[in-house]
């Protein structure tokens, strides 16, 4: 990737891990040359995205084996004369031969300029919205089976669980509470002991579980 490429996905795998972010609903778009980097940037980080949407743009179809399991819509202007038409069609002909579920919407008579009934189109927007990927979908409902708070009663805590150390040591624990914006955690041990330590002492995924019961 470029360095300016390398930048963005790094962007967007912080953003997904520190923002209030559905892991499950992340969706990637772009008109023209953006279409471009859109596709390149899908074709080296495909496990990211949801679905996505393509306007007047194009890309290498050798690499549409690697985001065949991605719902795509297509659009382009069949009068186009920067970007022809050709760069579309032929990632719509190579998606639909590996196997994807995508769409190619050709605006008869209309040029480059494209996004503007593509972006406006409700239809459209309703669509990418209602695209998930399953098992990212189905791992954060299971984080959100228990009720979230920041101050939980003893005998409301969660059920026992392995926590796991920056370190990688191992404690058998429930979530007793979560306090400050500096999240310390208190932990109720196996043998009725209480362990309190601060959020960063801990693996990143006990880190993401415990974010989780605080949304």
């Amino acid at each position: 990737p470029t360095q300016t490429m390398a930048a963005l996905i790094e962007c967007i795998e912080w953003i997904i891990k520190e923002e209030a972010v559905d892991p499950a609903r992340v969706y990637v778009a772009g008109a023209s040359m953006g279409s471009m980097g859109m596709w390149d940037l899908v074709c080296r980080s495909p496990e990211l995205f949801a679905a996505g949407m393509s306007c007047c743009g194009g890309f290498d179809a050798e690499q549409a084996p690697k985001i065949a399991s991605i719902p795509f819509r297509i659009f382009h202007g069949d009068k186009d004369p920067w970007v022809p038409i050709e760069g579309s069609q032929v990632m719509f002909d190579a998606l639909k031969e590996a196997g994807a579920d995508v769409d190619f919407h050709i605006y008869k008579g209309r040029d480059h300029f494209v996004w503007g009934p593509t972006y406006g189109n409700k239809k459209n927007l309703d669509w990418l919205f209602k695209q998930s990927k399953p098992a990212a979908k189905s791992k954060l409902e299971a984080m959100r089976t228990t009720r979230k708070s920041t101050d939980v009663a003893p005998d409301e805590t969660r059920e026992l669980r392995t926590w796991t150390s920056t370190k990688g040591a191992t404690i058998e624990a429930k979530l007793l509470q979560t306090t400050g914006s500096g999240y310390t955690v208190v932990l109720e041990k196996a043998d009725g002991g209480k362990l309190k330590i601060k959020m960063s002492g801990l693996s990143e995924e006990d880190q993401d579980y415990i974010k989780s019961q605080l949304q």
